[in-house]
């Protein structure tokens, strides 16, 4: 619950403060071309904003990989909740740290910075767009009834699985 309050509050507050971005994620997400614009931007107000809205995508995908995980009882090593969903946590965040870290290696190696750091953008926007998309899905799955919850728990599967661009 505690979880589902912050994140509600995050966005609430982006909606208050910043409530054009969302209008502009959703042409990104919809036009590489927009999404290309705005990294060529690169706006330090967009910047505030969109580190919250990563923060939001990895909190989320963490809170739907721990319900599937429950639903699916993949969990045999008998953690408590809140120790399994913050070790979830923990792994979703190395996992795009490395991952970012990888990408910008290989690109400095290649010579090509510029092009990975598109890609990289990119890849944060589809994020964004799978992190707000992901949200009613995650509440959904915790407060319907158990009957509903693998309806859910797939339509939320085929929302990561959408090809964007």
């Amino acid at each position: 619950m505690g979880v589902f309050l912050l994140l509600i509050v995050l966005f609430i507050w982006i909606r208050i403060f910043y409530s054009k971005f969302f209008a502009t994620l959703a042409n990104a997400l919809i036009s590489f071309q927009i999404a290309a614009k705005l990294f060529r931007e690169k706006n330090v107000l967009l910047h505030r904003v969109s580190i919250v809205l990563d923060f939001i995508y990895i909190v989320v995908l963490s809170v739907f990989i721990y319900e599937l995980t429950l639903y699916l009882e993949l969990s045999r090593s008998g953690m408590s909740g809140i120790n399994l969903f913050l070790l979830l946590l923990n792994i979703v965040m190395l996992y795009a740290l490395v991952r970012i870290f990888l990408l910008r290696l290989t690109g400095t190696l290649f010579l090509v910075r510029s092009m990975f750091a598109e890609y990289i953008h990119s890849n944060f926007v589809v994020n964004k767009g799978m992190g707000i998309a992901l949200f009613p899905v995650v509440i959904m799955a915790q407060y319907f009834p158990p009957d509903l919850v693998p309806v859910v728990l797939i339509a939320g599967t085929l929302i990561l699985d959408l090809p964007l661009y």
